[in-house]
């Protein structure tokens, strides 16, 4: 008989995003240059892109799938055997994916209270395009950061549930200071980082707690069937 294939769920979750992202940025990057269209972030956010932007846009966003569902076969087809390897892989995702999906969800809601919905466009066009890329970036490096932390703590194991208390000792340091930062990119000043600070862990690790399971149930399923 042959032995089931050790896949790992968020192993090819993440070579699935890297294939959108290759893809869908790769070609929209292409066609700006090829039609010379000067597409920019503020472009495709708050003016009318055109035929042409909108044919590019479309593409790109078709070709985005098309590599994700290139990455996930790749990722499918690596074989991780190891509970505590496929354990580290799908916390370090689950981590950097959802930590990064609530840390844009929360400085969406405060950027709205603080400037208004009325002040936006102009507020988003003054502070320049860095913070909106370090507003992707931060929680990328950050949330990293946190799960390899836990992870090296002892605090994220496969053989228990994380407490939430003890995880939030190391975790909300790092989103303070990821939230400081922020905050000074967007030339904003408070102490609404303190706040976000905690906040954020408070959220990010019973999902991911869950999250992290259900990749677990996802494996010995899908480990079932083949």
């Amino acid at each position: 008989m042959k032995p089931a294939r050790a896949v790992c769920p968020a192993l090819m979750r993440t070579c699935g995003s890297i294939g959108f992202i290759l893809f869908g940025l790769g070609s929209l990057y292409l066609g700006n240059k090829i039609f010379n269209l000067n597409l920019s972030l503020w472009t495709l956010v708050w003016s009318d892109l055109g035929p042409k932007g909108i044919g590019i846009v479309i593409v790109s966003l078709l070709l985005a799938i098309i590599g994700m569902g290139i990455g996930l076969g790749i990722g499918a087809s690596i074989e991780v055997r190891s509970e505590t390897t496929n354990f580290a892989i799908s916390s370090l995702w689950h981590y950097v994916a959802n930590g990064s999906l609530i840390w844009i969800a929360i400085w969406i809601m405060y950027l709205m209270k603080a400037v208004g919905k009325e002040n936006a466009k102009e507020f988003a066009e003054s502070v320049g395009t860095l913070p909106w890329l370090c507003l992707f970036g931060i929680p990328i490096v950050g949330c990293l950061l946190i799960a390899c932390l836990l992870l090296a703590i002892g605090l994220l194991n496969e053989r228990h549930k994380p407490m939430l208390l003890p995880c939030l000792i190391p975790s909300a340091p790092v989103v303070m200071g990821m939230s400081y930062l922020q905050l000074h990119l967007f030339k904003m000043s408070g102490y609404s980082w303190i706040a976000i600070g905690i906040l954020m862990p408070v959220i990010l690790i019973p999902f991911c707690t869950f999250m992290i399971a259900r990749d677990k149930f996802e494996r010995a399923q899908i480990m079932s069937r083949i």
